[in-house]
């Protein structure tokens, strides 16, 4: 059975009444349909945002690495207390 309503940009909506726009570089088209929407979004070509089809993805995935290595930092280890008696006794 198919369900009555789809999750769409964080909102429920109802599948009979669905009609949204897709975005791609400087195109966009009216998905009349959820099944048109869904098949065009999943085509990888065609974005539900306006913002994600302005983006180039590979740079952001770049960005995302660096960021992710700047967040690196050494520890030094420091020696605290006593060691623990079971480590004496090998």
């Amino acid at each position: 059975m198919v369900e009555s309503q789809v999750l769409y940009l964080g909102r429920w909506v109802s599948r009979e009444h669905f009609r949204a726009f897709v975005y791609k570089n400087d195109e966009q088209k009216l998905a009349k349909s959820y099944d048109e929407f869904s098949q065009l979004i999943s085509s990888g070509l065609w974005s539900a945002e306006r913002m994600d089809a302005l983006i180039d993805k590979p740079i952001v995935a770049a960005k995302a690495e660096e960021k992710e290595e700047s967040n690196i930092v050494e520890i030094e280890p420091k020696k605290r207390g006593r060691p623990c008696q079971n480590q004496l006794k090998v």
